[in-house]
C-alpha cells in the first residue's frame, strides 16, 4: 500500500469515527461553476468555528476568528469557489489553508 493509500484510508477510518461520536458532519458539495440544479456530491467534513489566524501579512499581526472546513481528498477535490452545504449553512470556498495527499482545509464564508 502506498503512503498516499495509506493516509486517505486513515483519514476515511478517523472521519467515520469522527462522525459516529458526532465531531463530523455529513456535506454536500457543489465545484465552482455548477449548473443550476446540479446535483451536489456527498462528503464527510469536519467543520470548525471561531478558529483563531494571525494574518502575519497585516500590520501588527491581526487576530481573526474564521470558519474552516476539513474535506477527505479521497471523497471530493475541493476548489475556490466551491460550495458546501451542511445542515442549513452553506459555505464558499474562499481560500486554500493548507492540503496533503488525504485532507484539504479550506477557510469558507457564510
Amino acid at each position: 500500500m502506498s503512503q498516499d493509500a495509506f493516509l486517505r484510508q486513515f483519514d476515511a477510518d478517523a472521519f467515520a469515527g469522527f462522525f459516529a461520536a458526532g465531531l463530523a458532519d455529513a456535506g454536500a458539495y457543489l465545484p465552482p461553476g455548477a449548473a443550476p440544479g446540479a446535483t451536489p456530491t456527498p462528503c464527510t467534513v469536519l467543520v470548525d468555528h471561531n478558529v483563531v489566524d494571525f494574518d502575519a501579512e497585516a500590520v501588527g499581526n491581526v487576530s481573526l476568528r474564521r470558519t474552516r472546513v476539513t474535506f477527505q481528498r479521497g471523497e471530493i477535490t475541493p476548489a475556490e469557489g466551491g460550495t458546501i452545504t451542511v445542515g442549513t449553512d452553506t459555505f464558499t470556498l474562499v481560500q486554500r489553508e493548507r492540503q496533503d495527499s488525504s485532507a484539504s482545509a479550506w477557510w469558507v464564508q457564510a
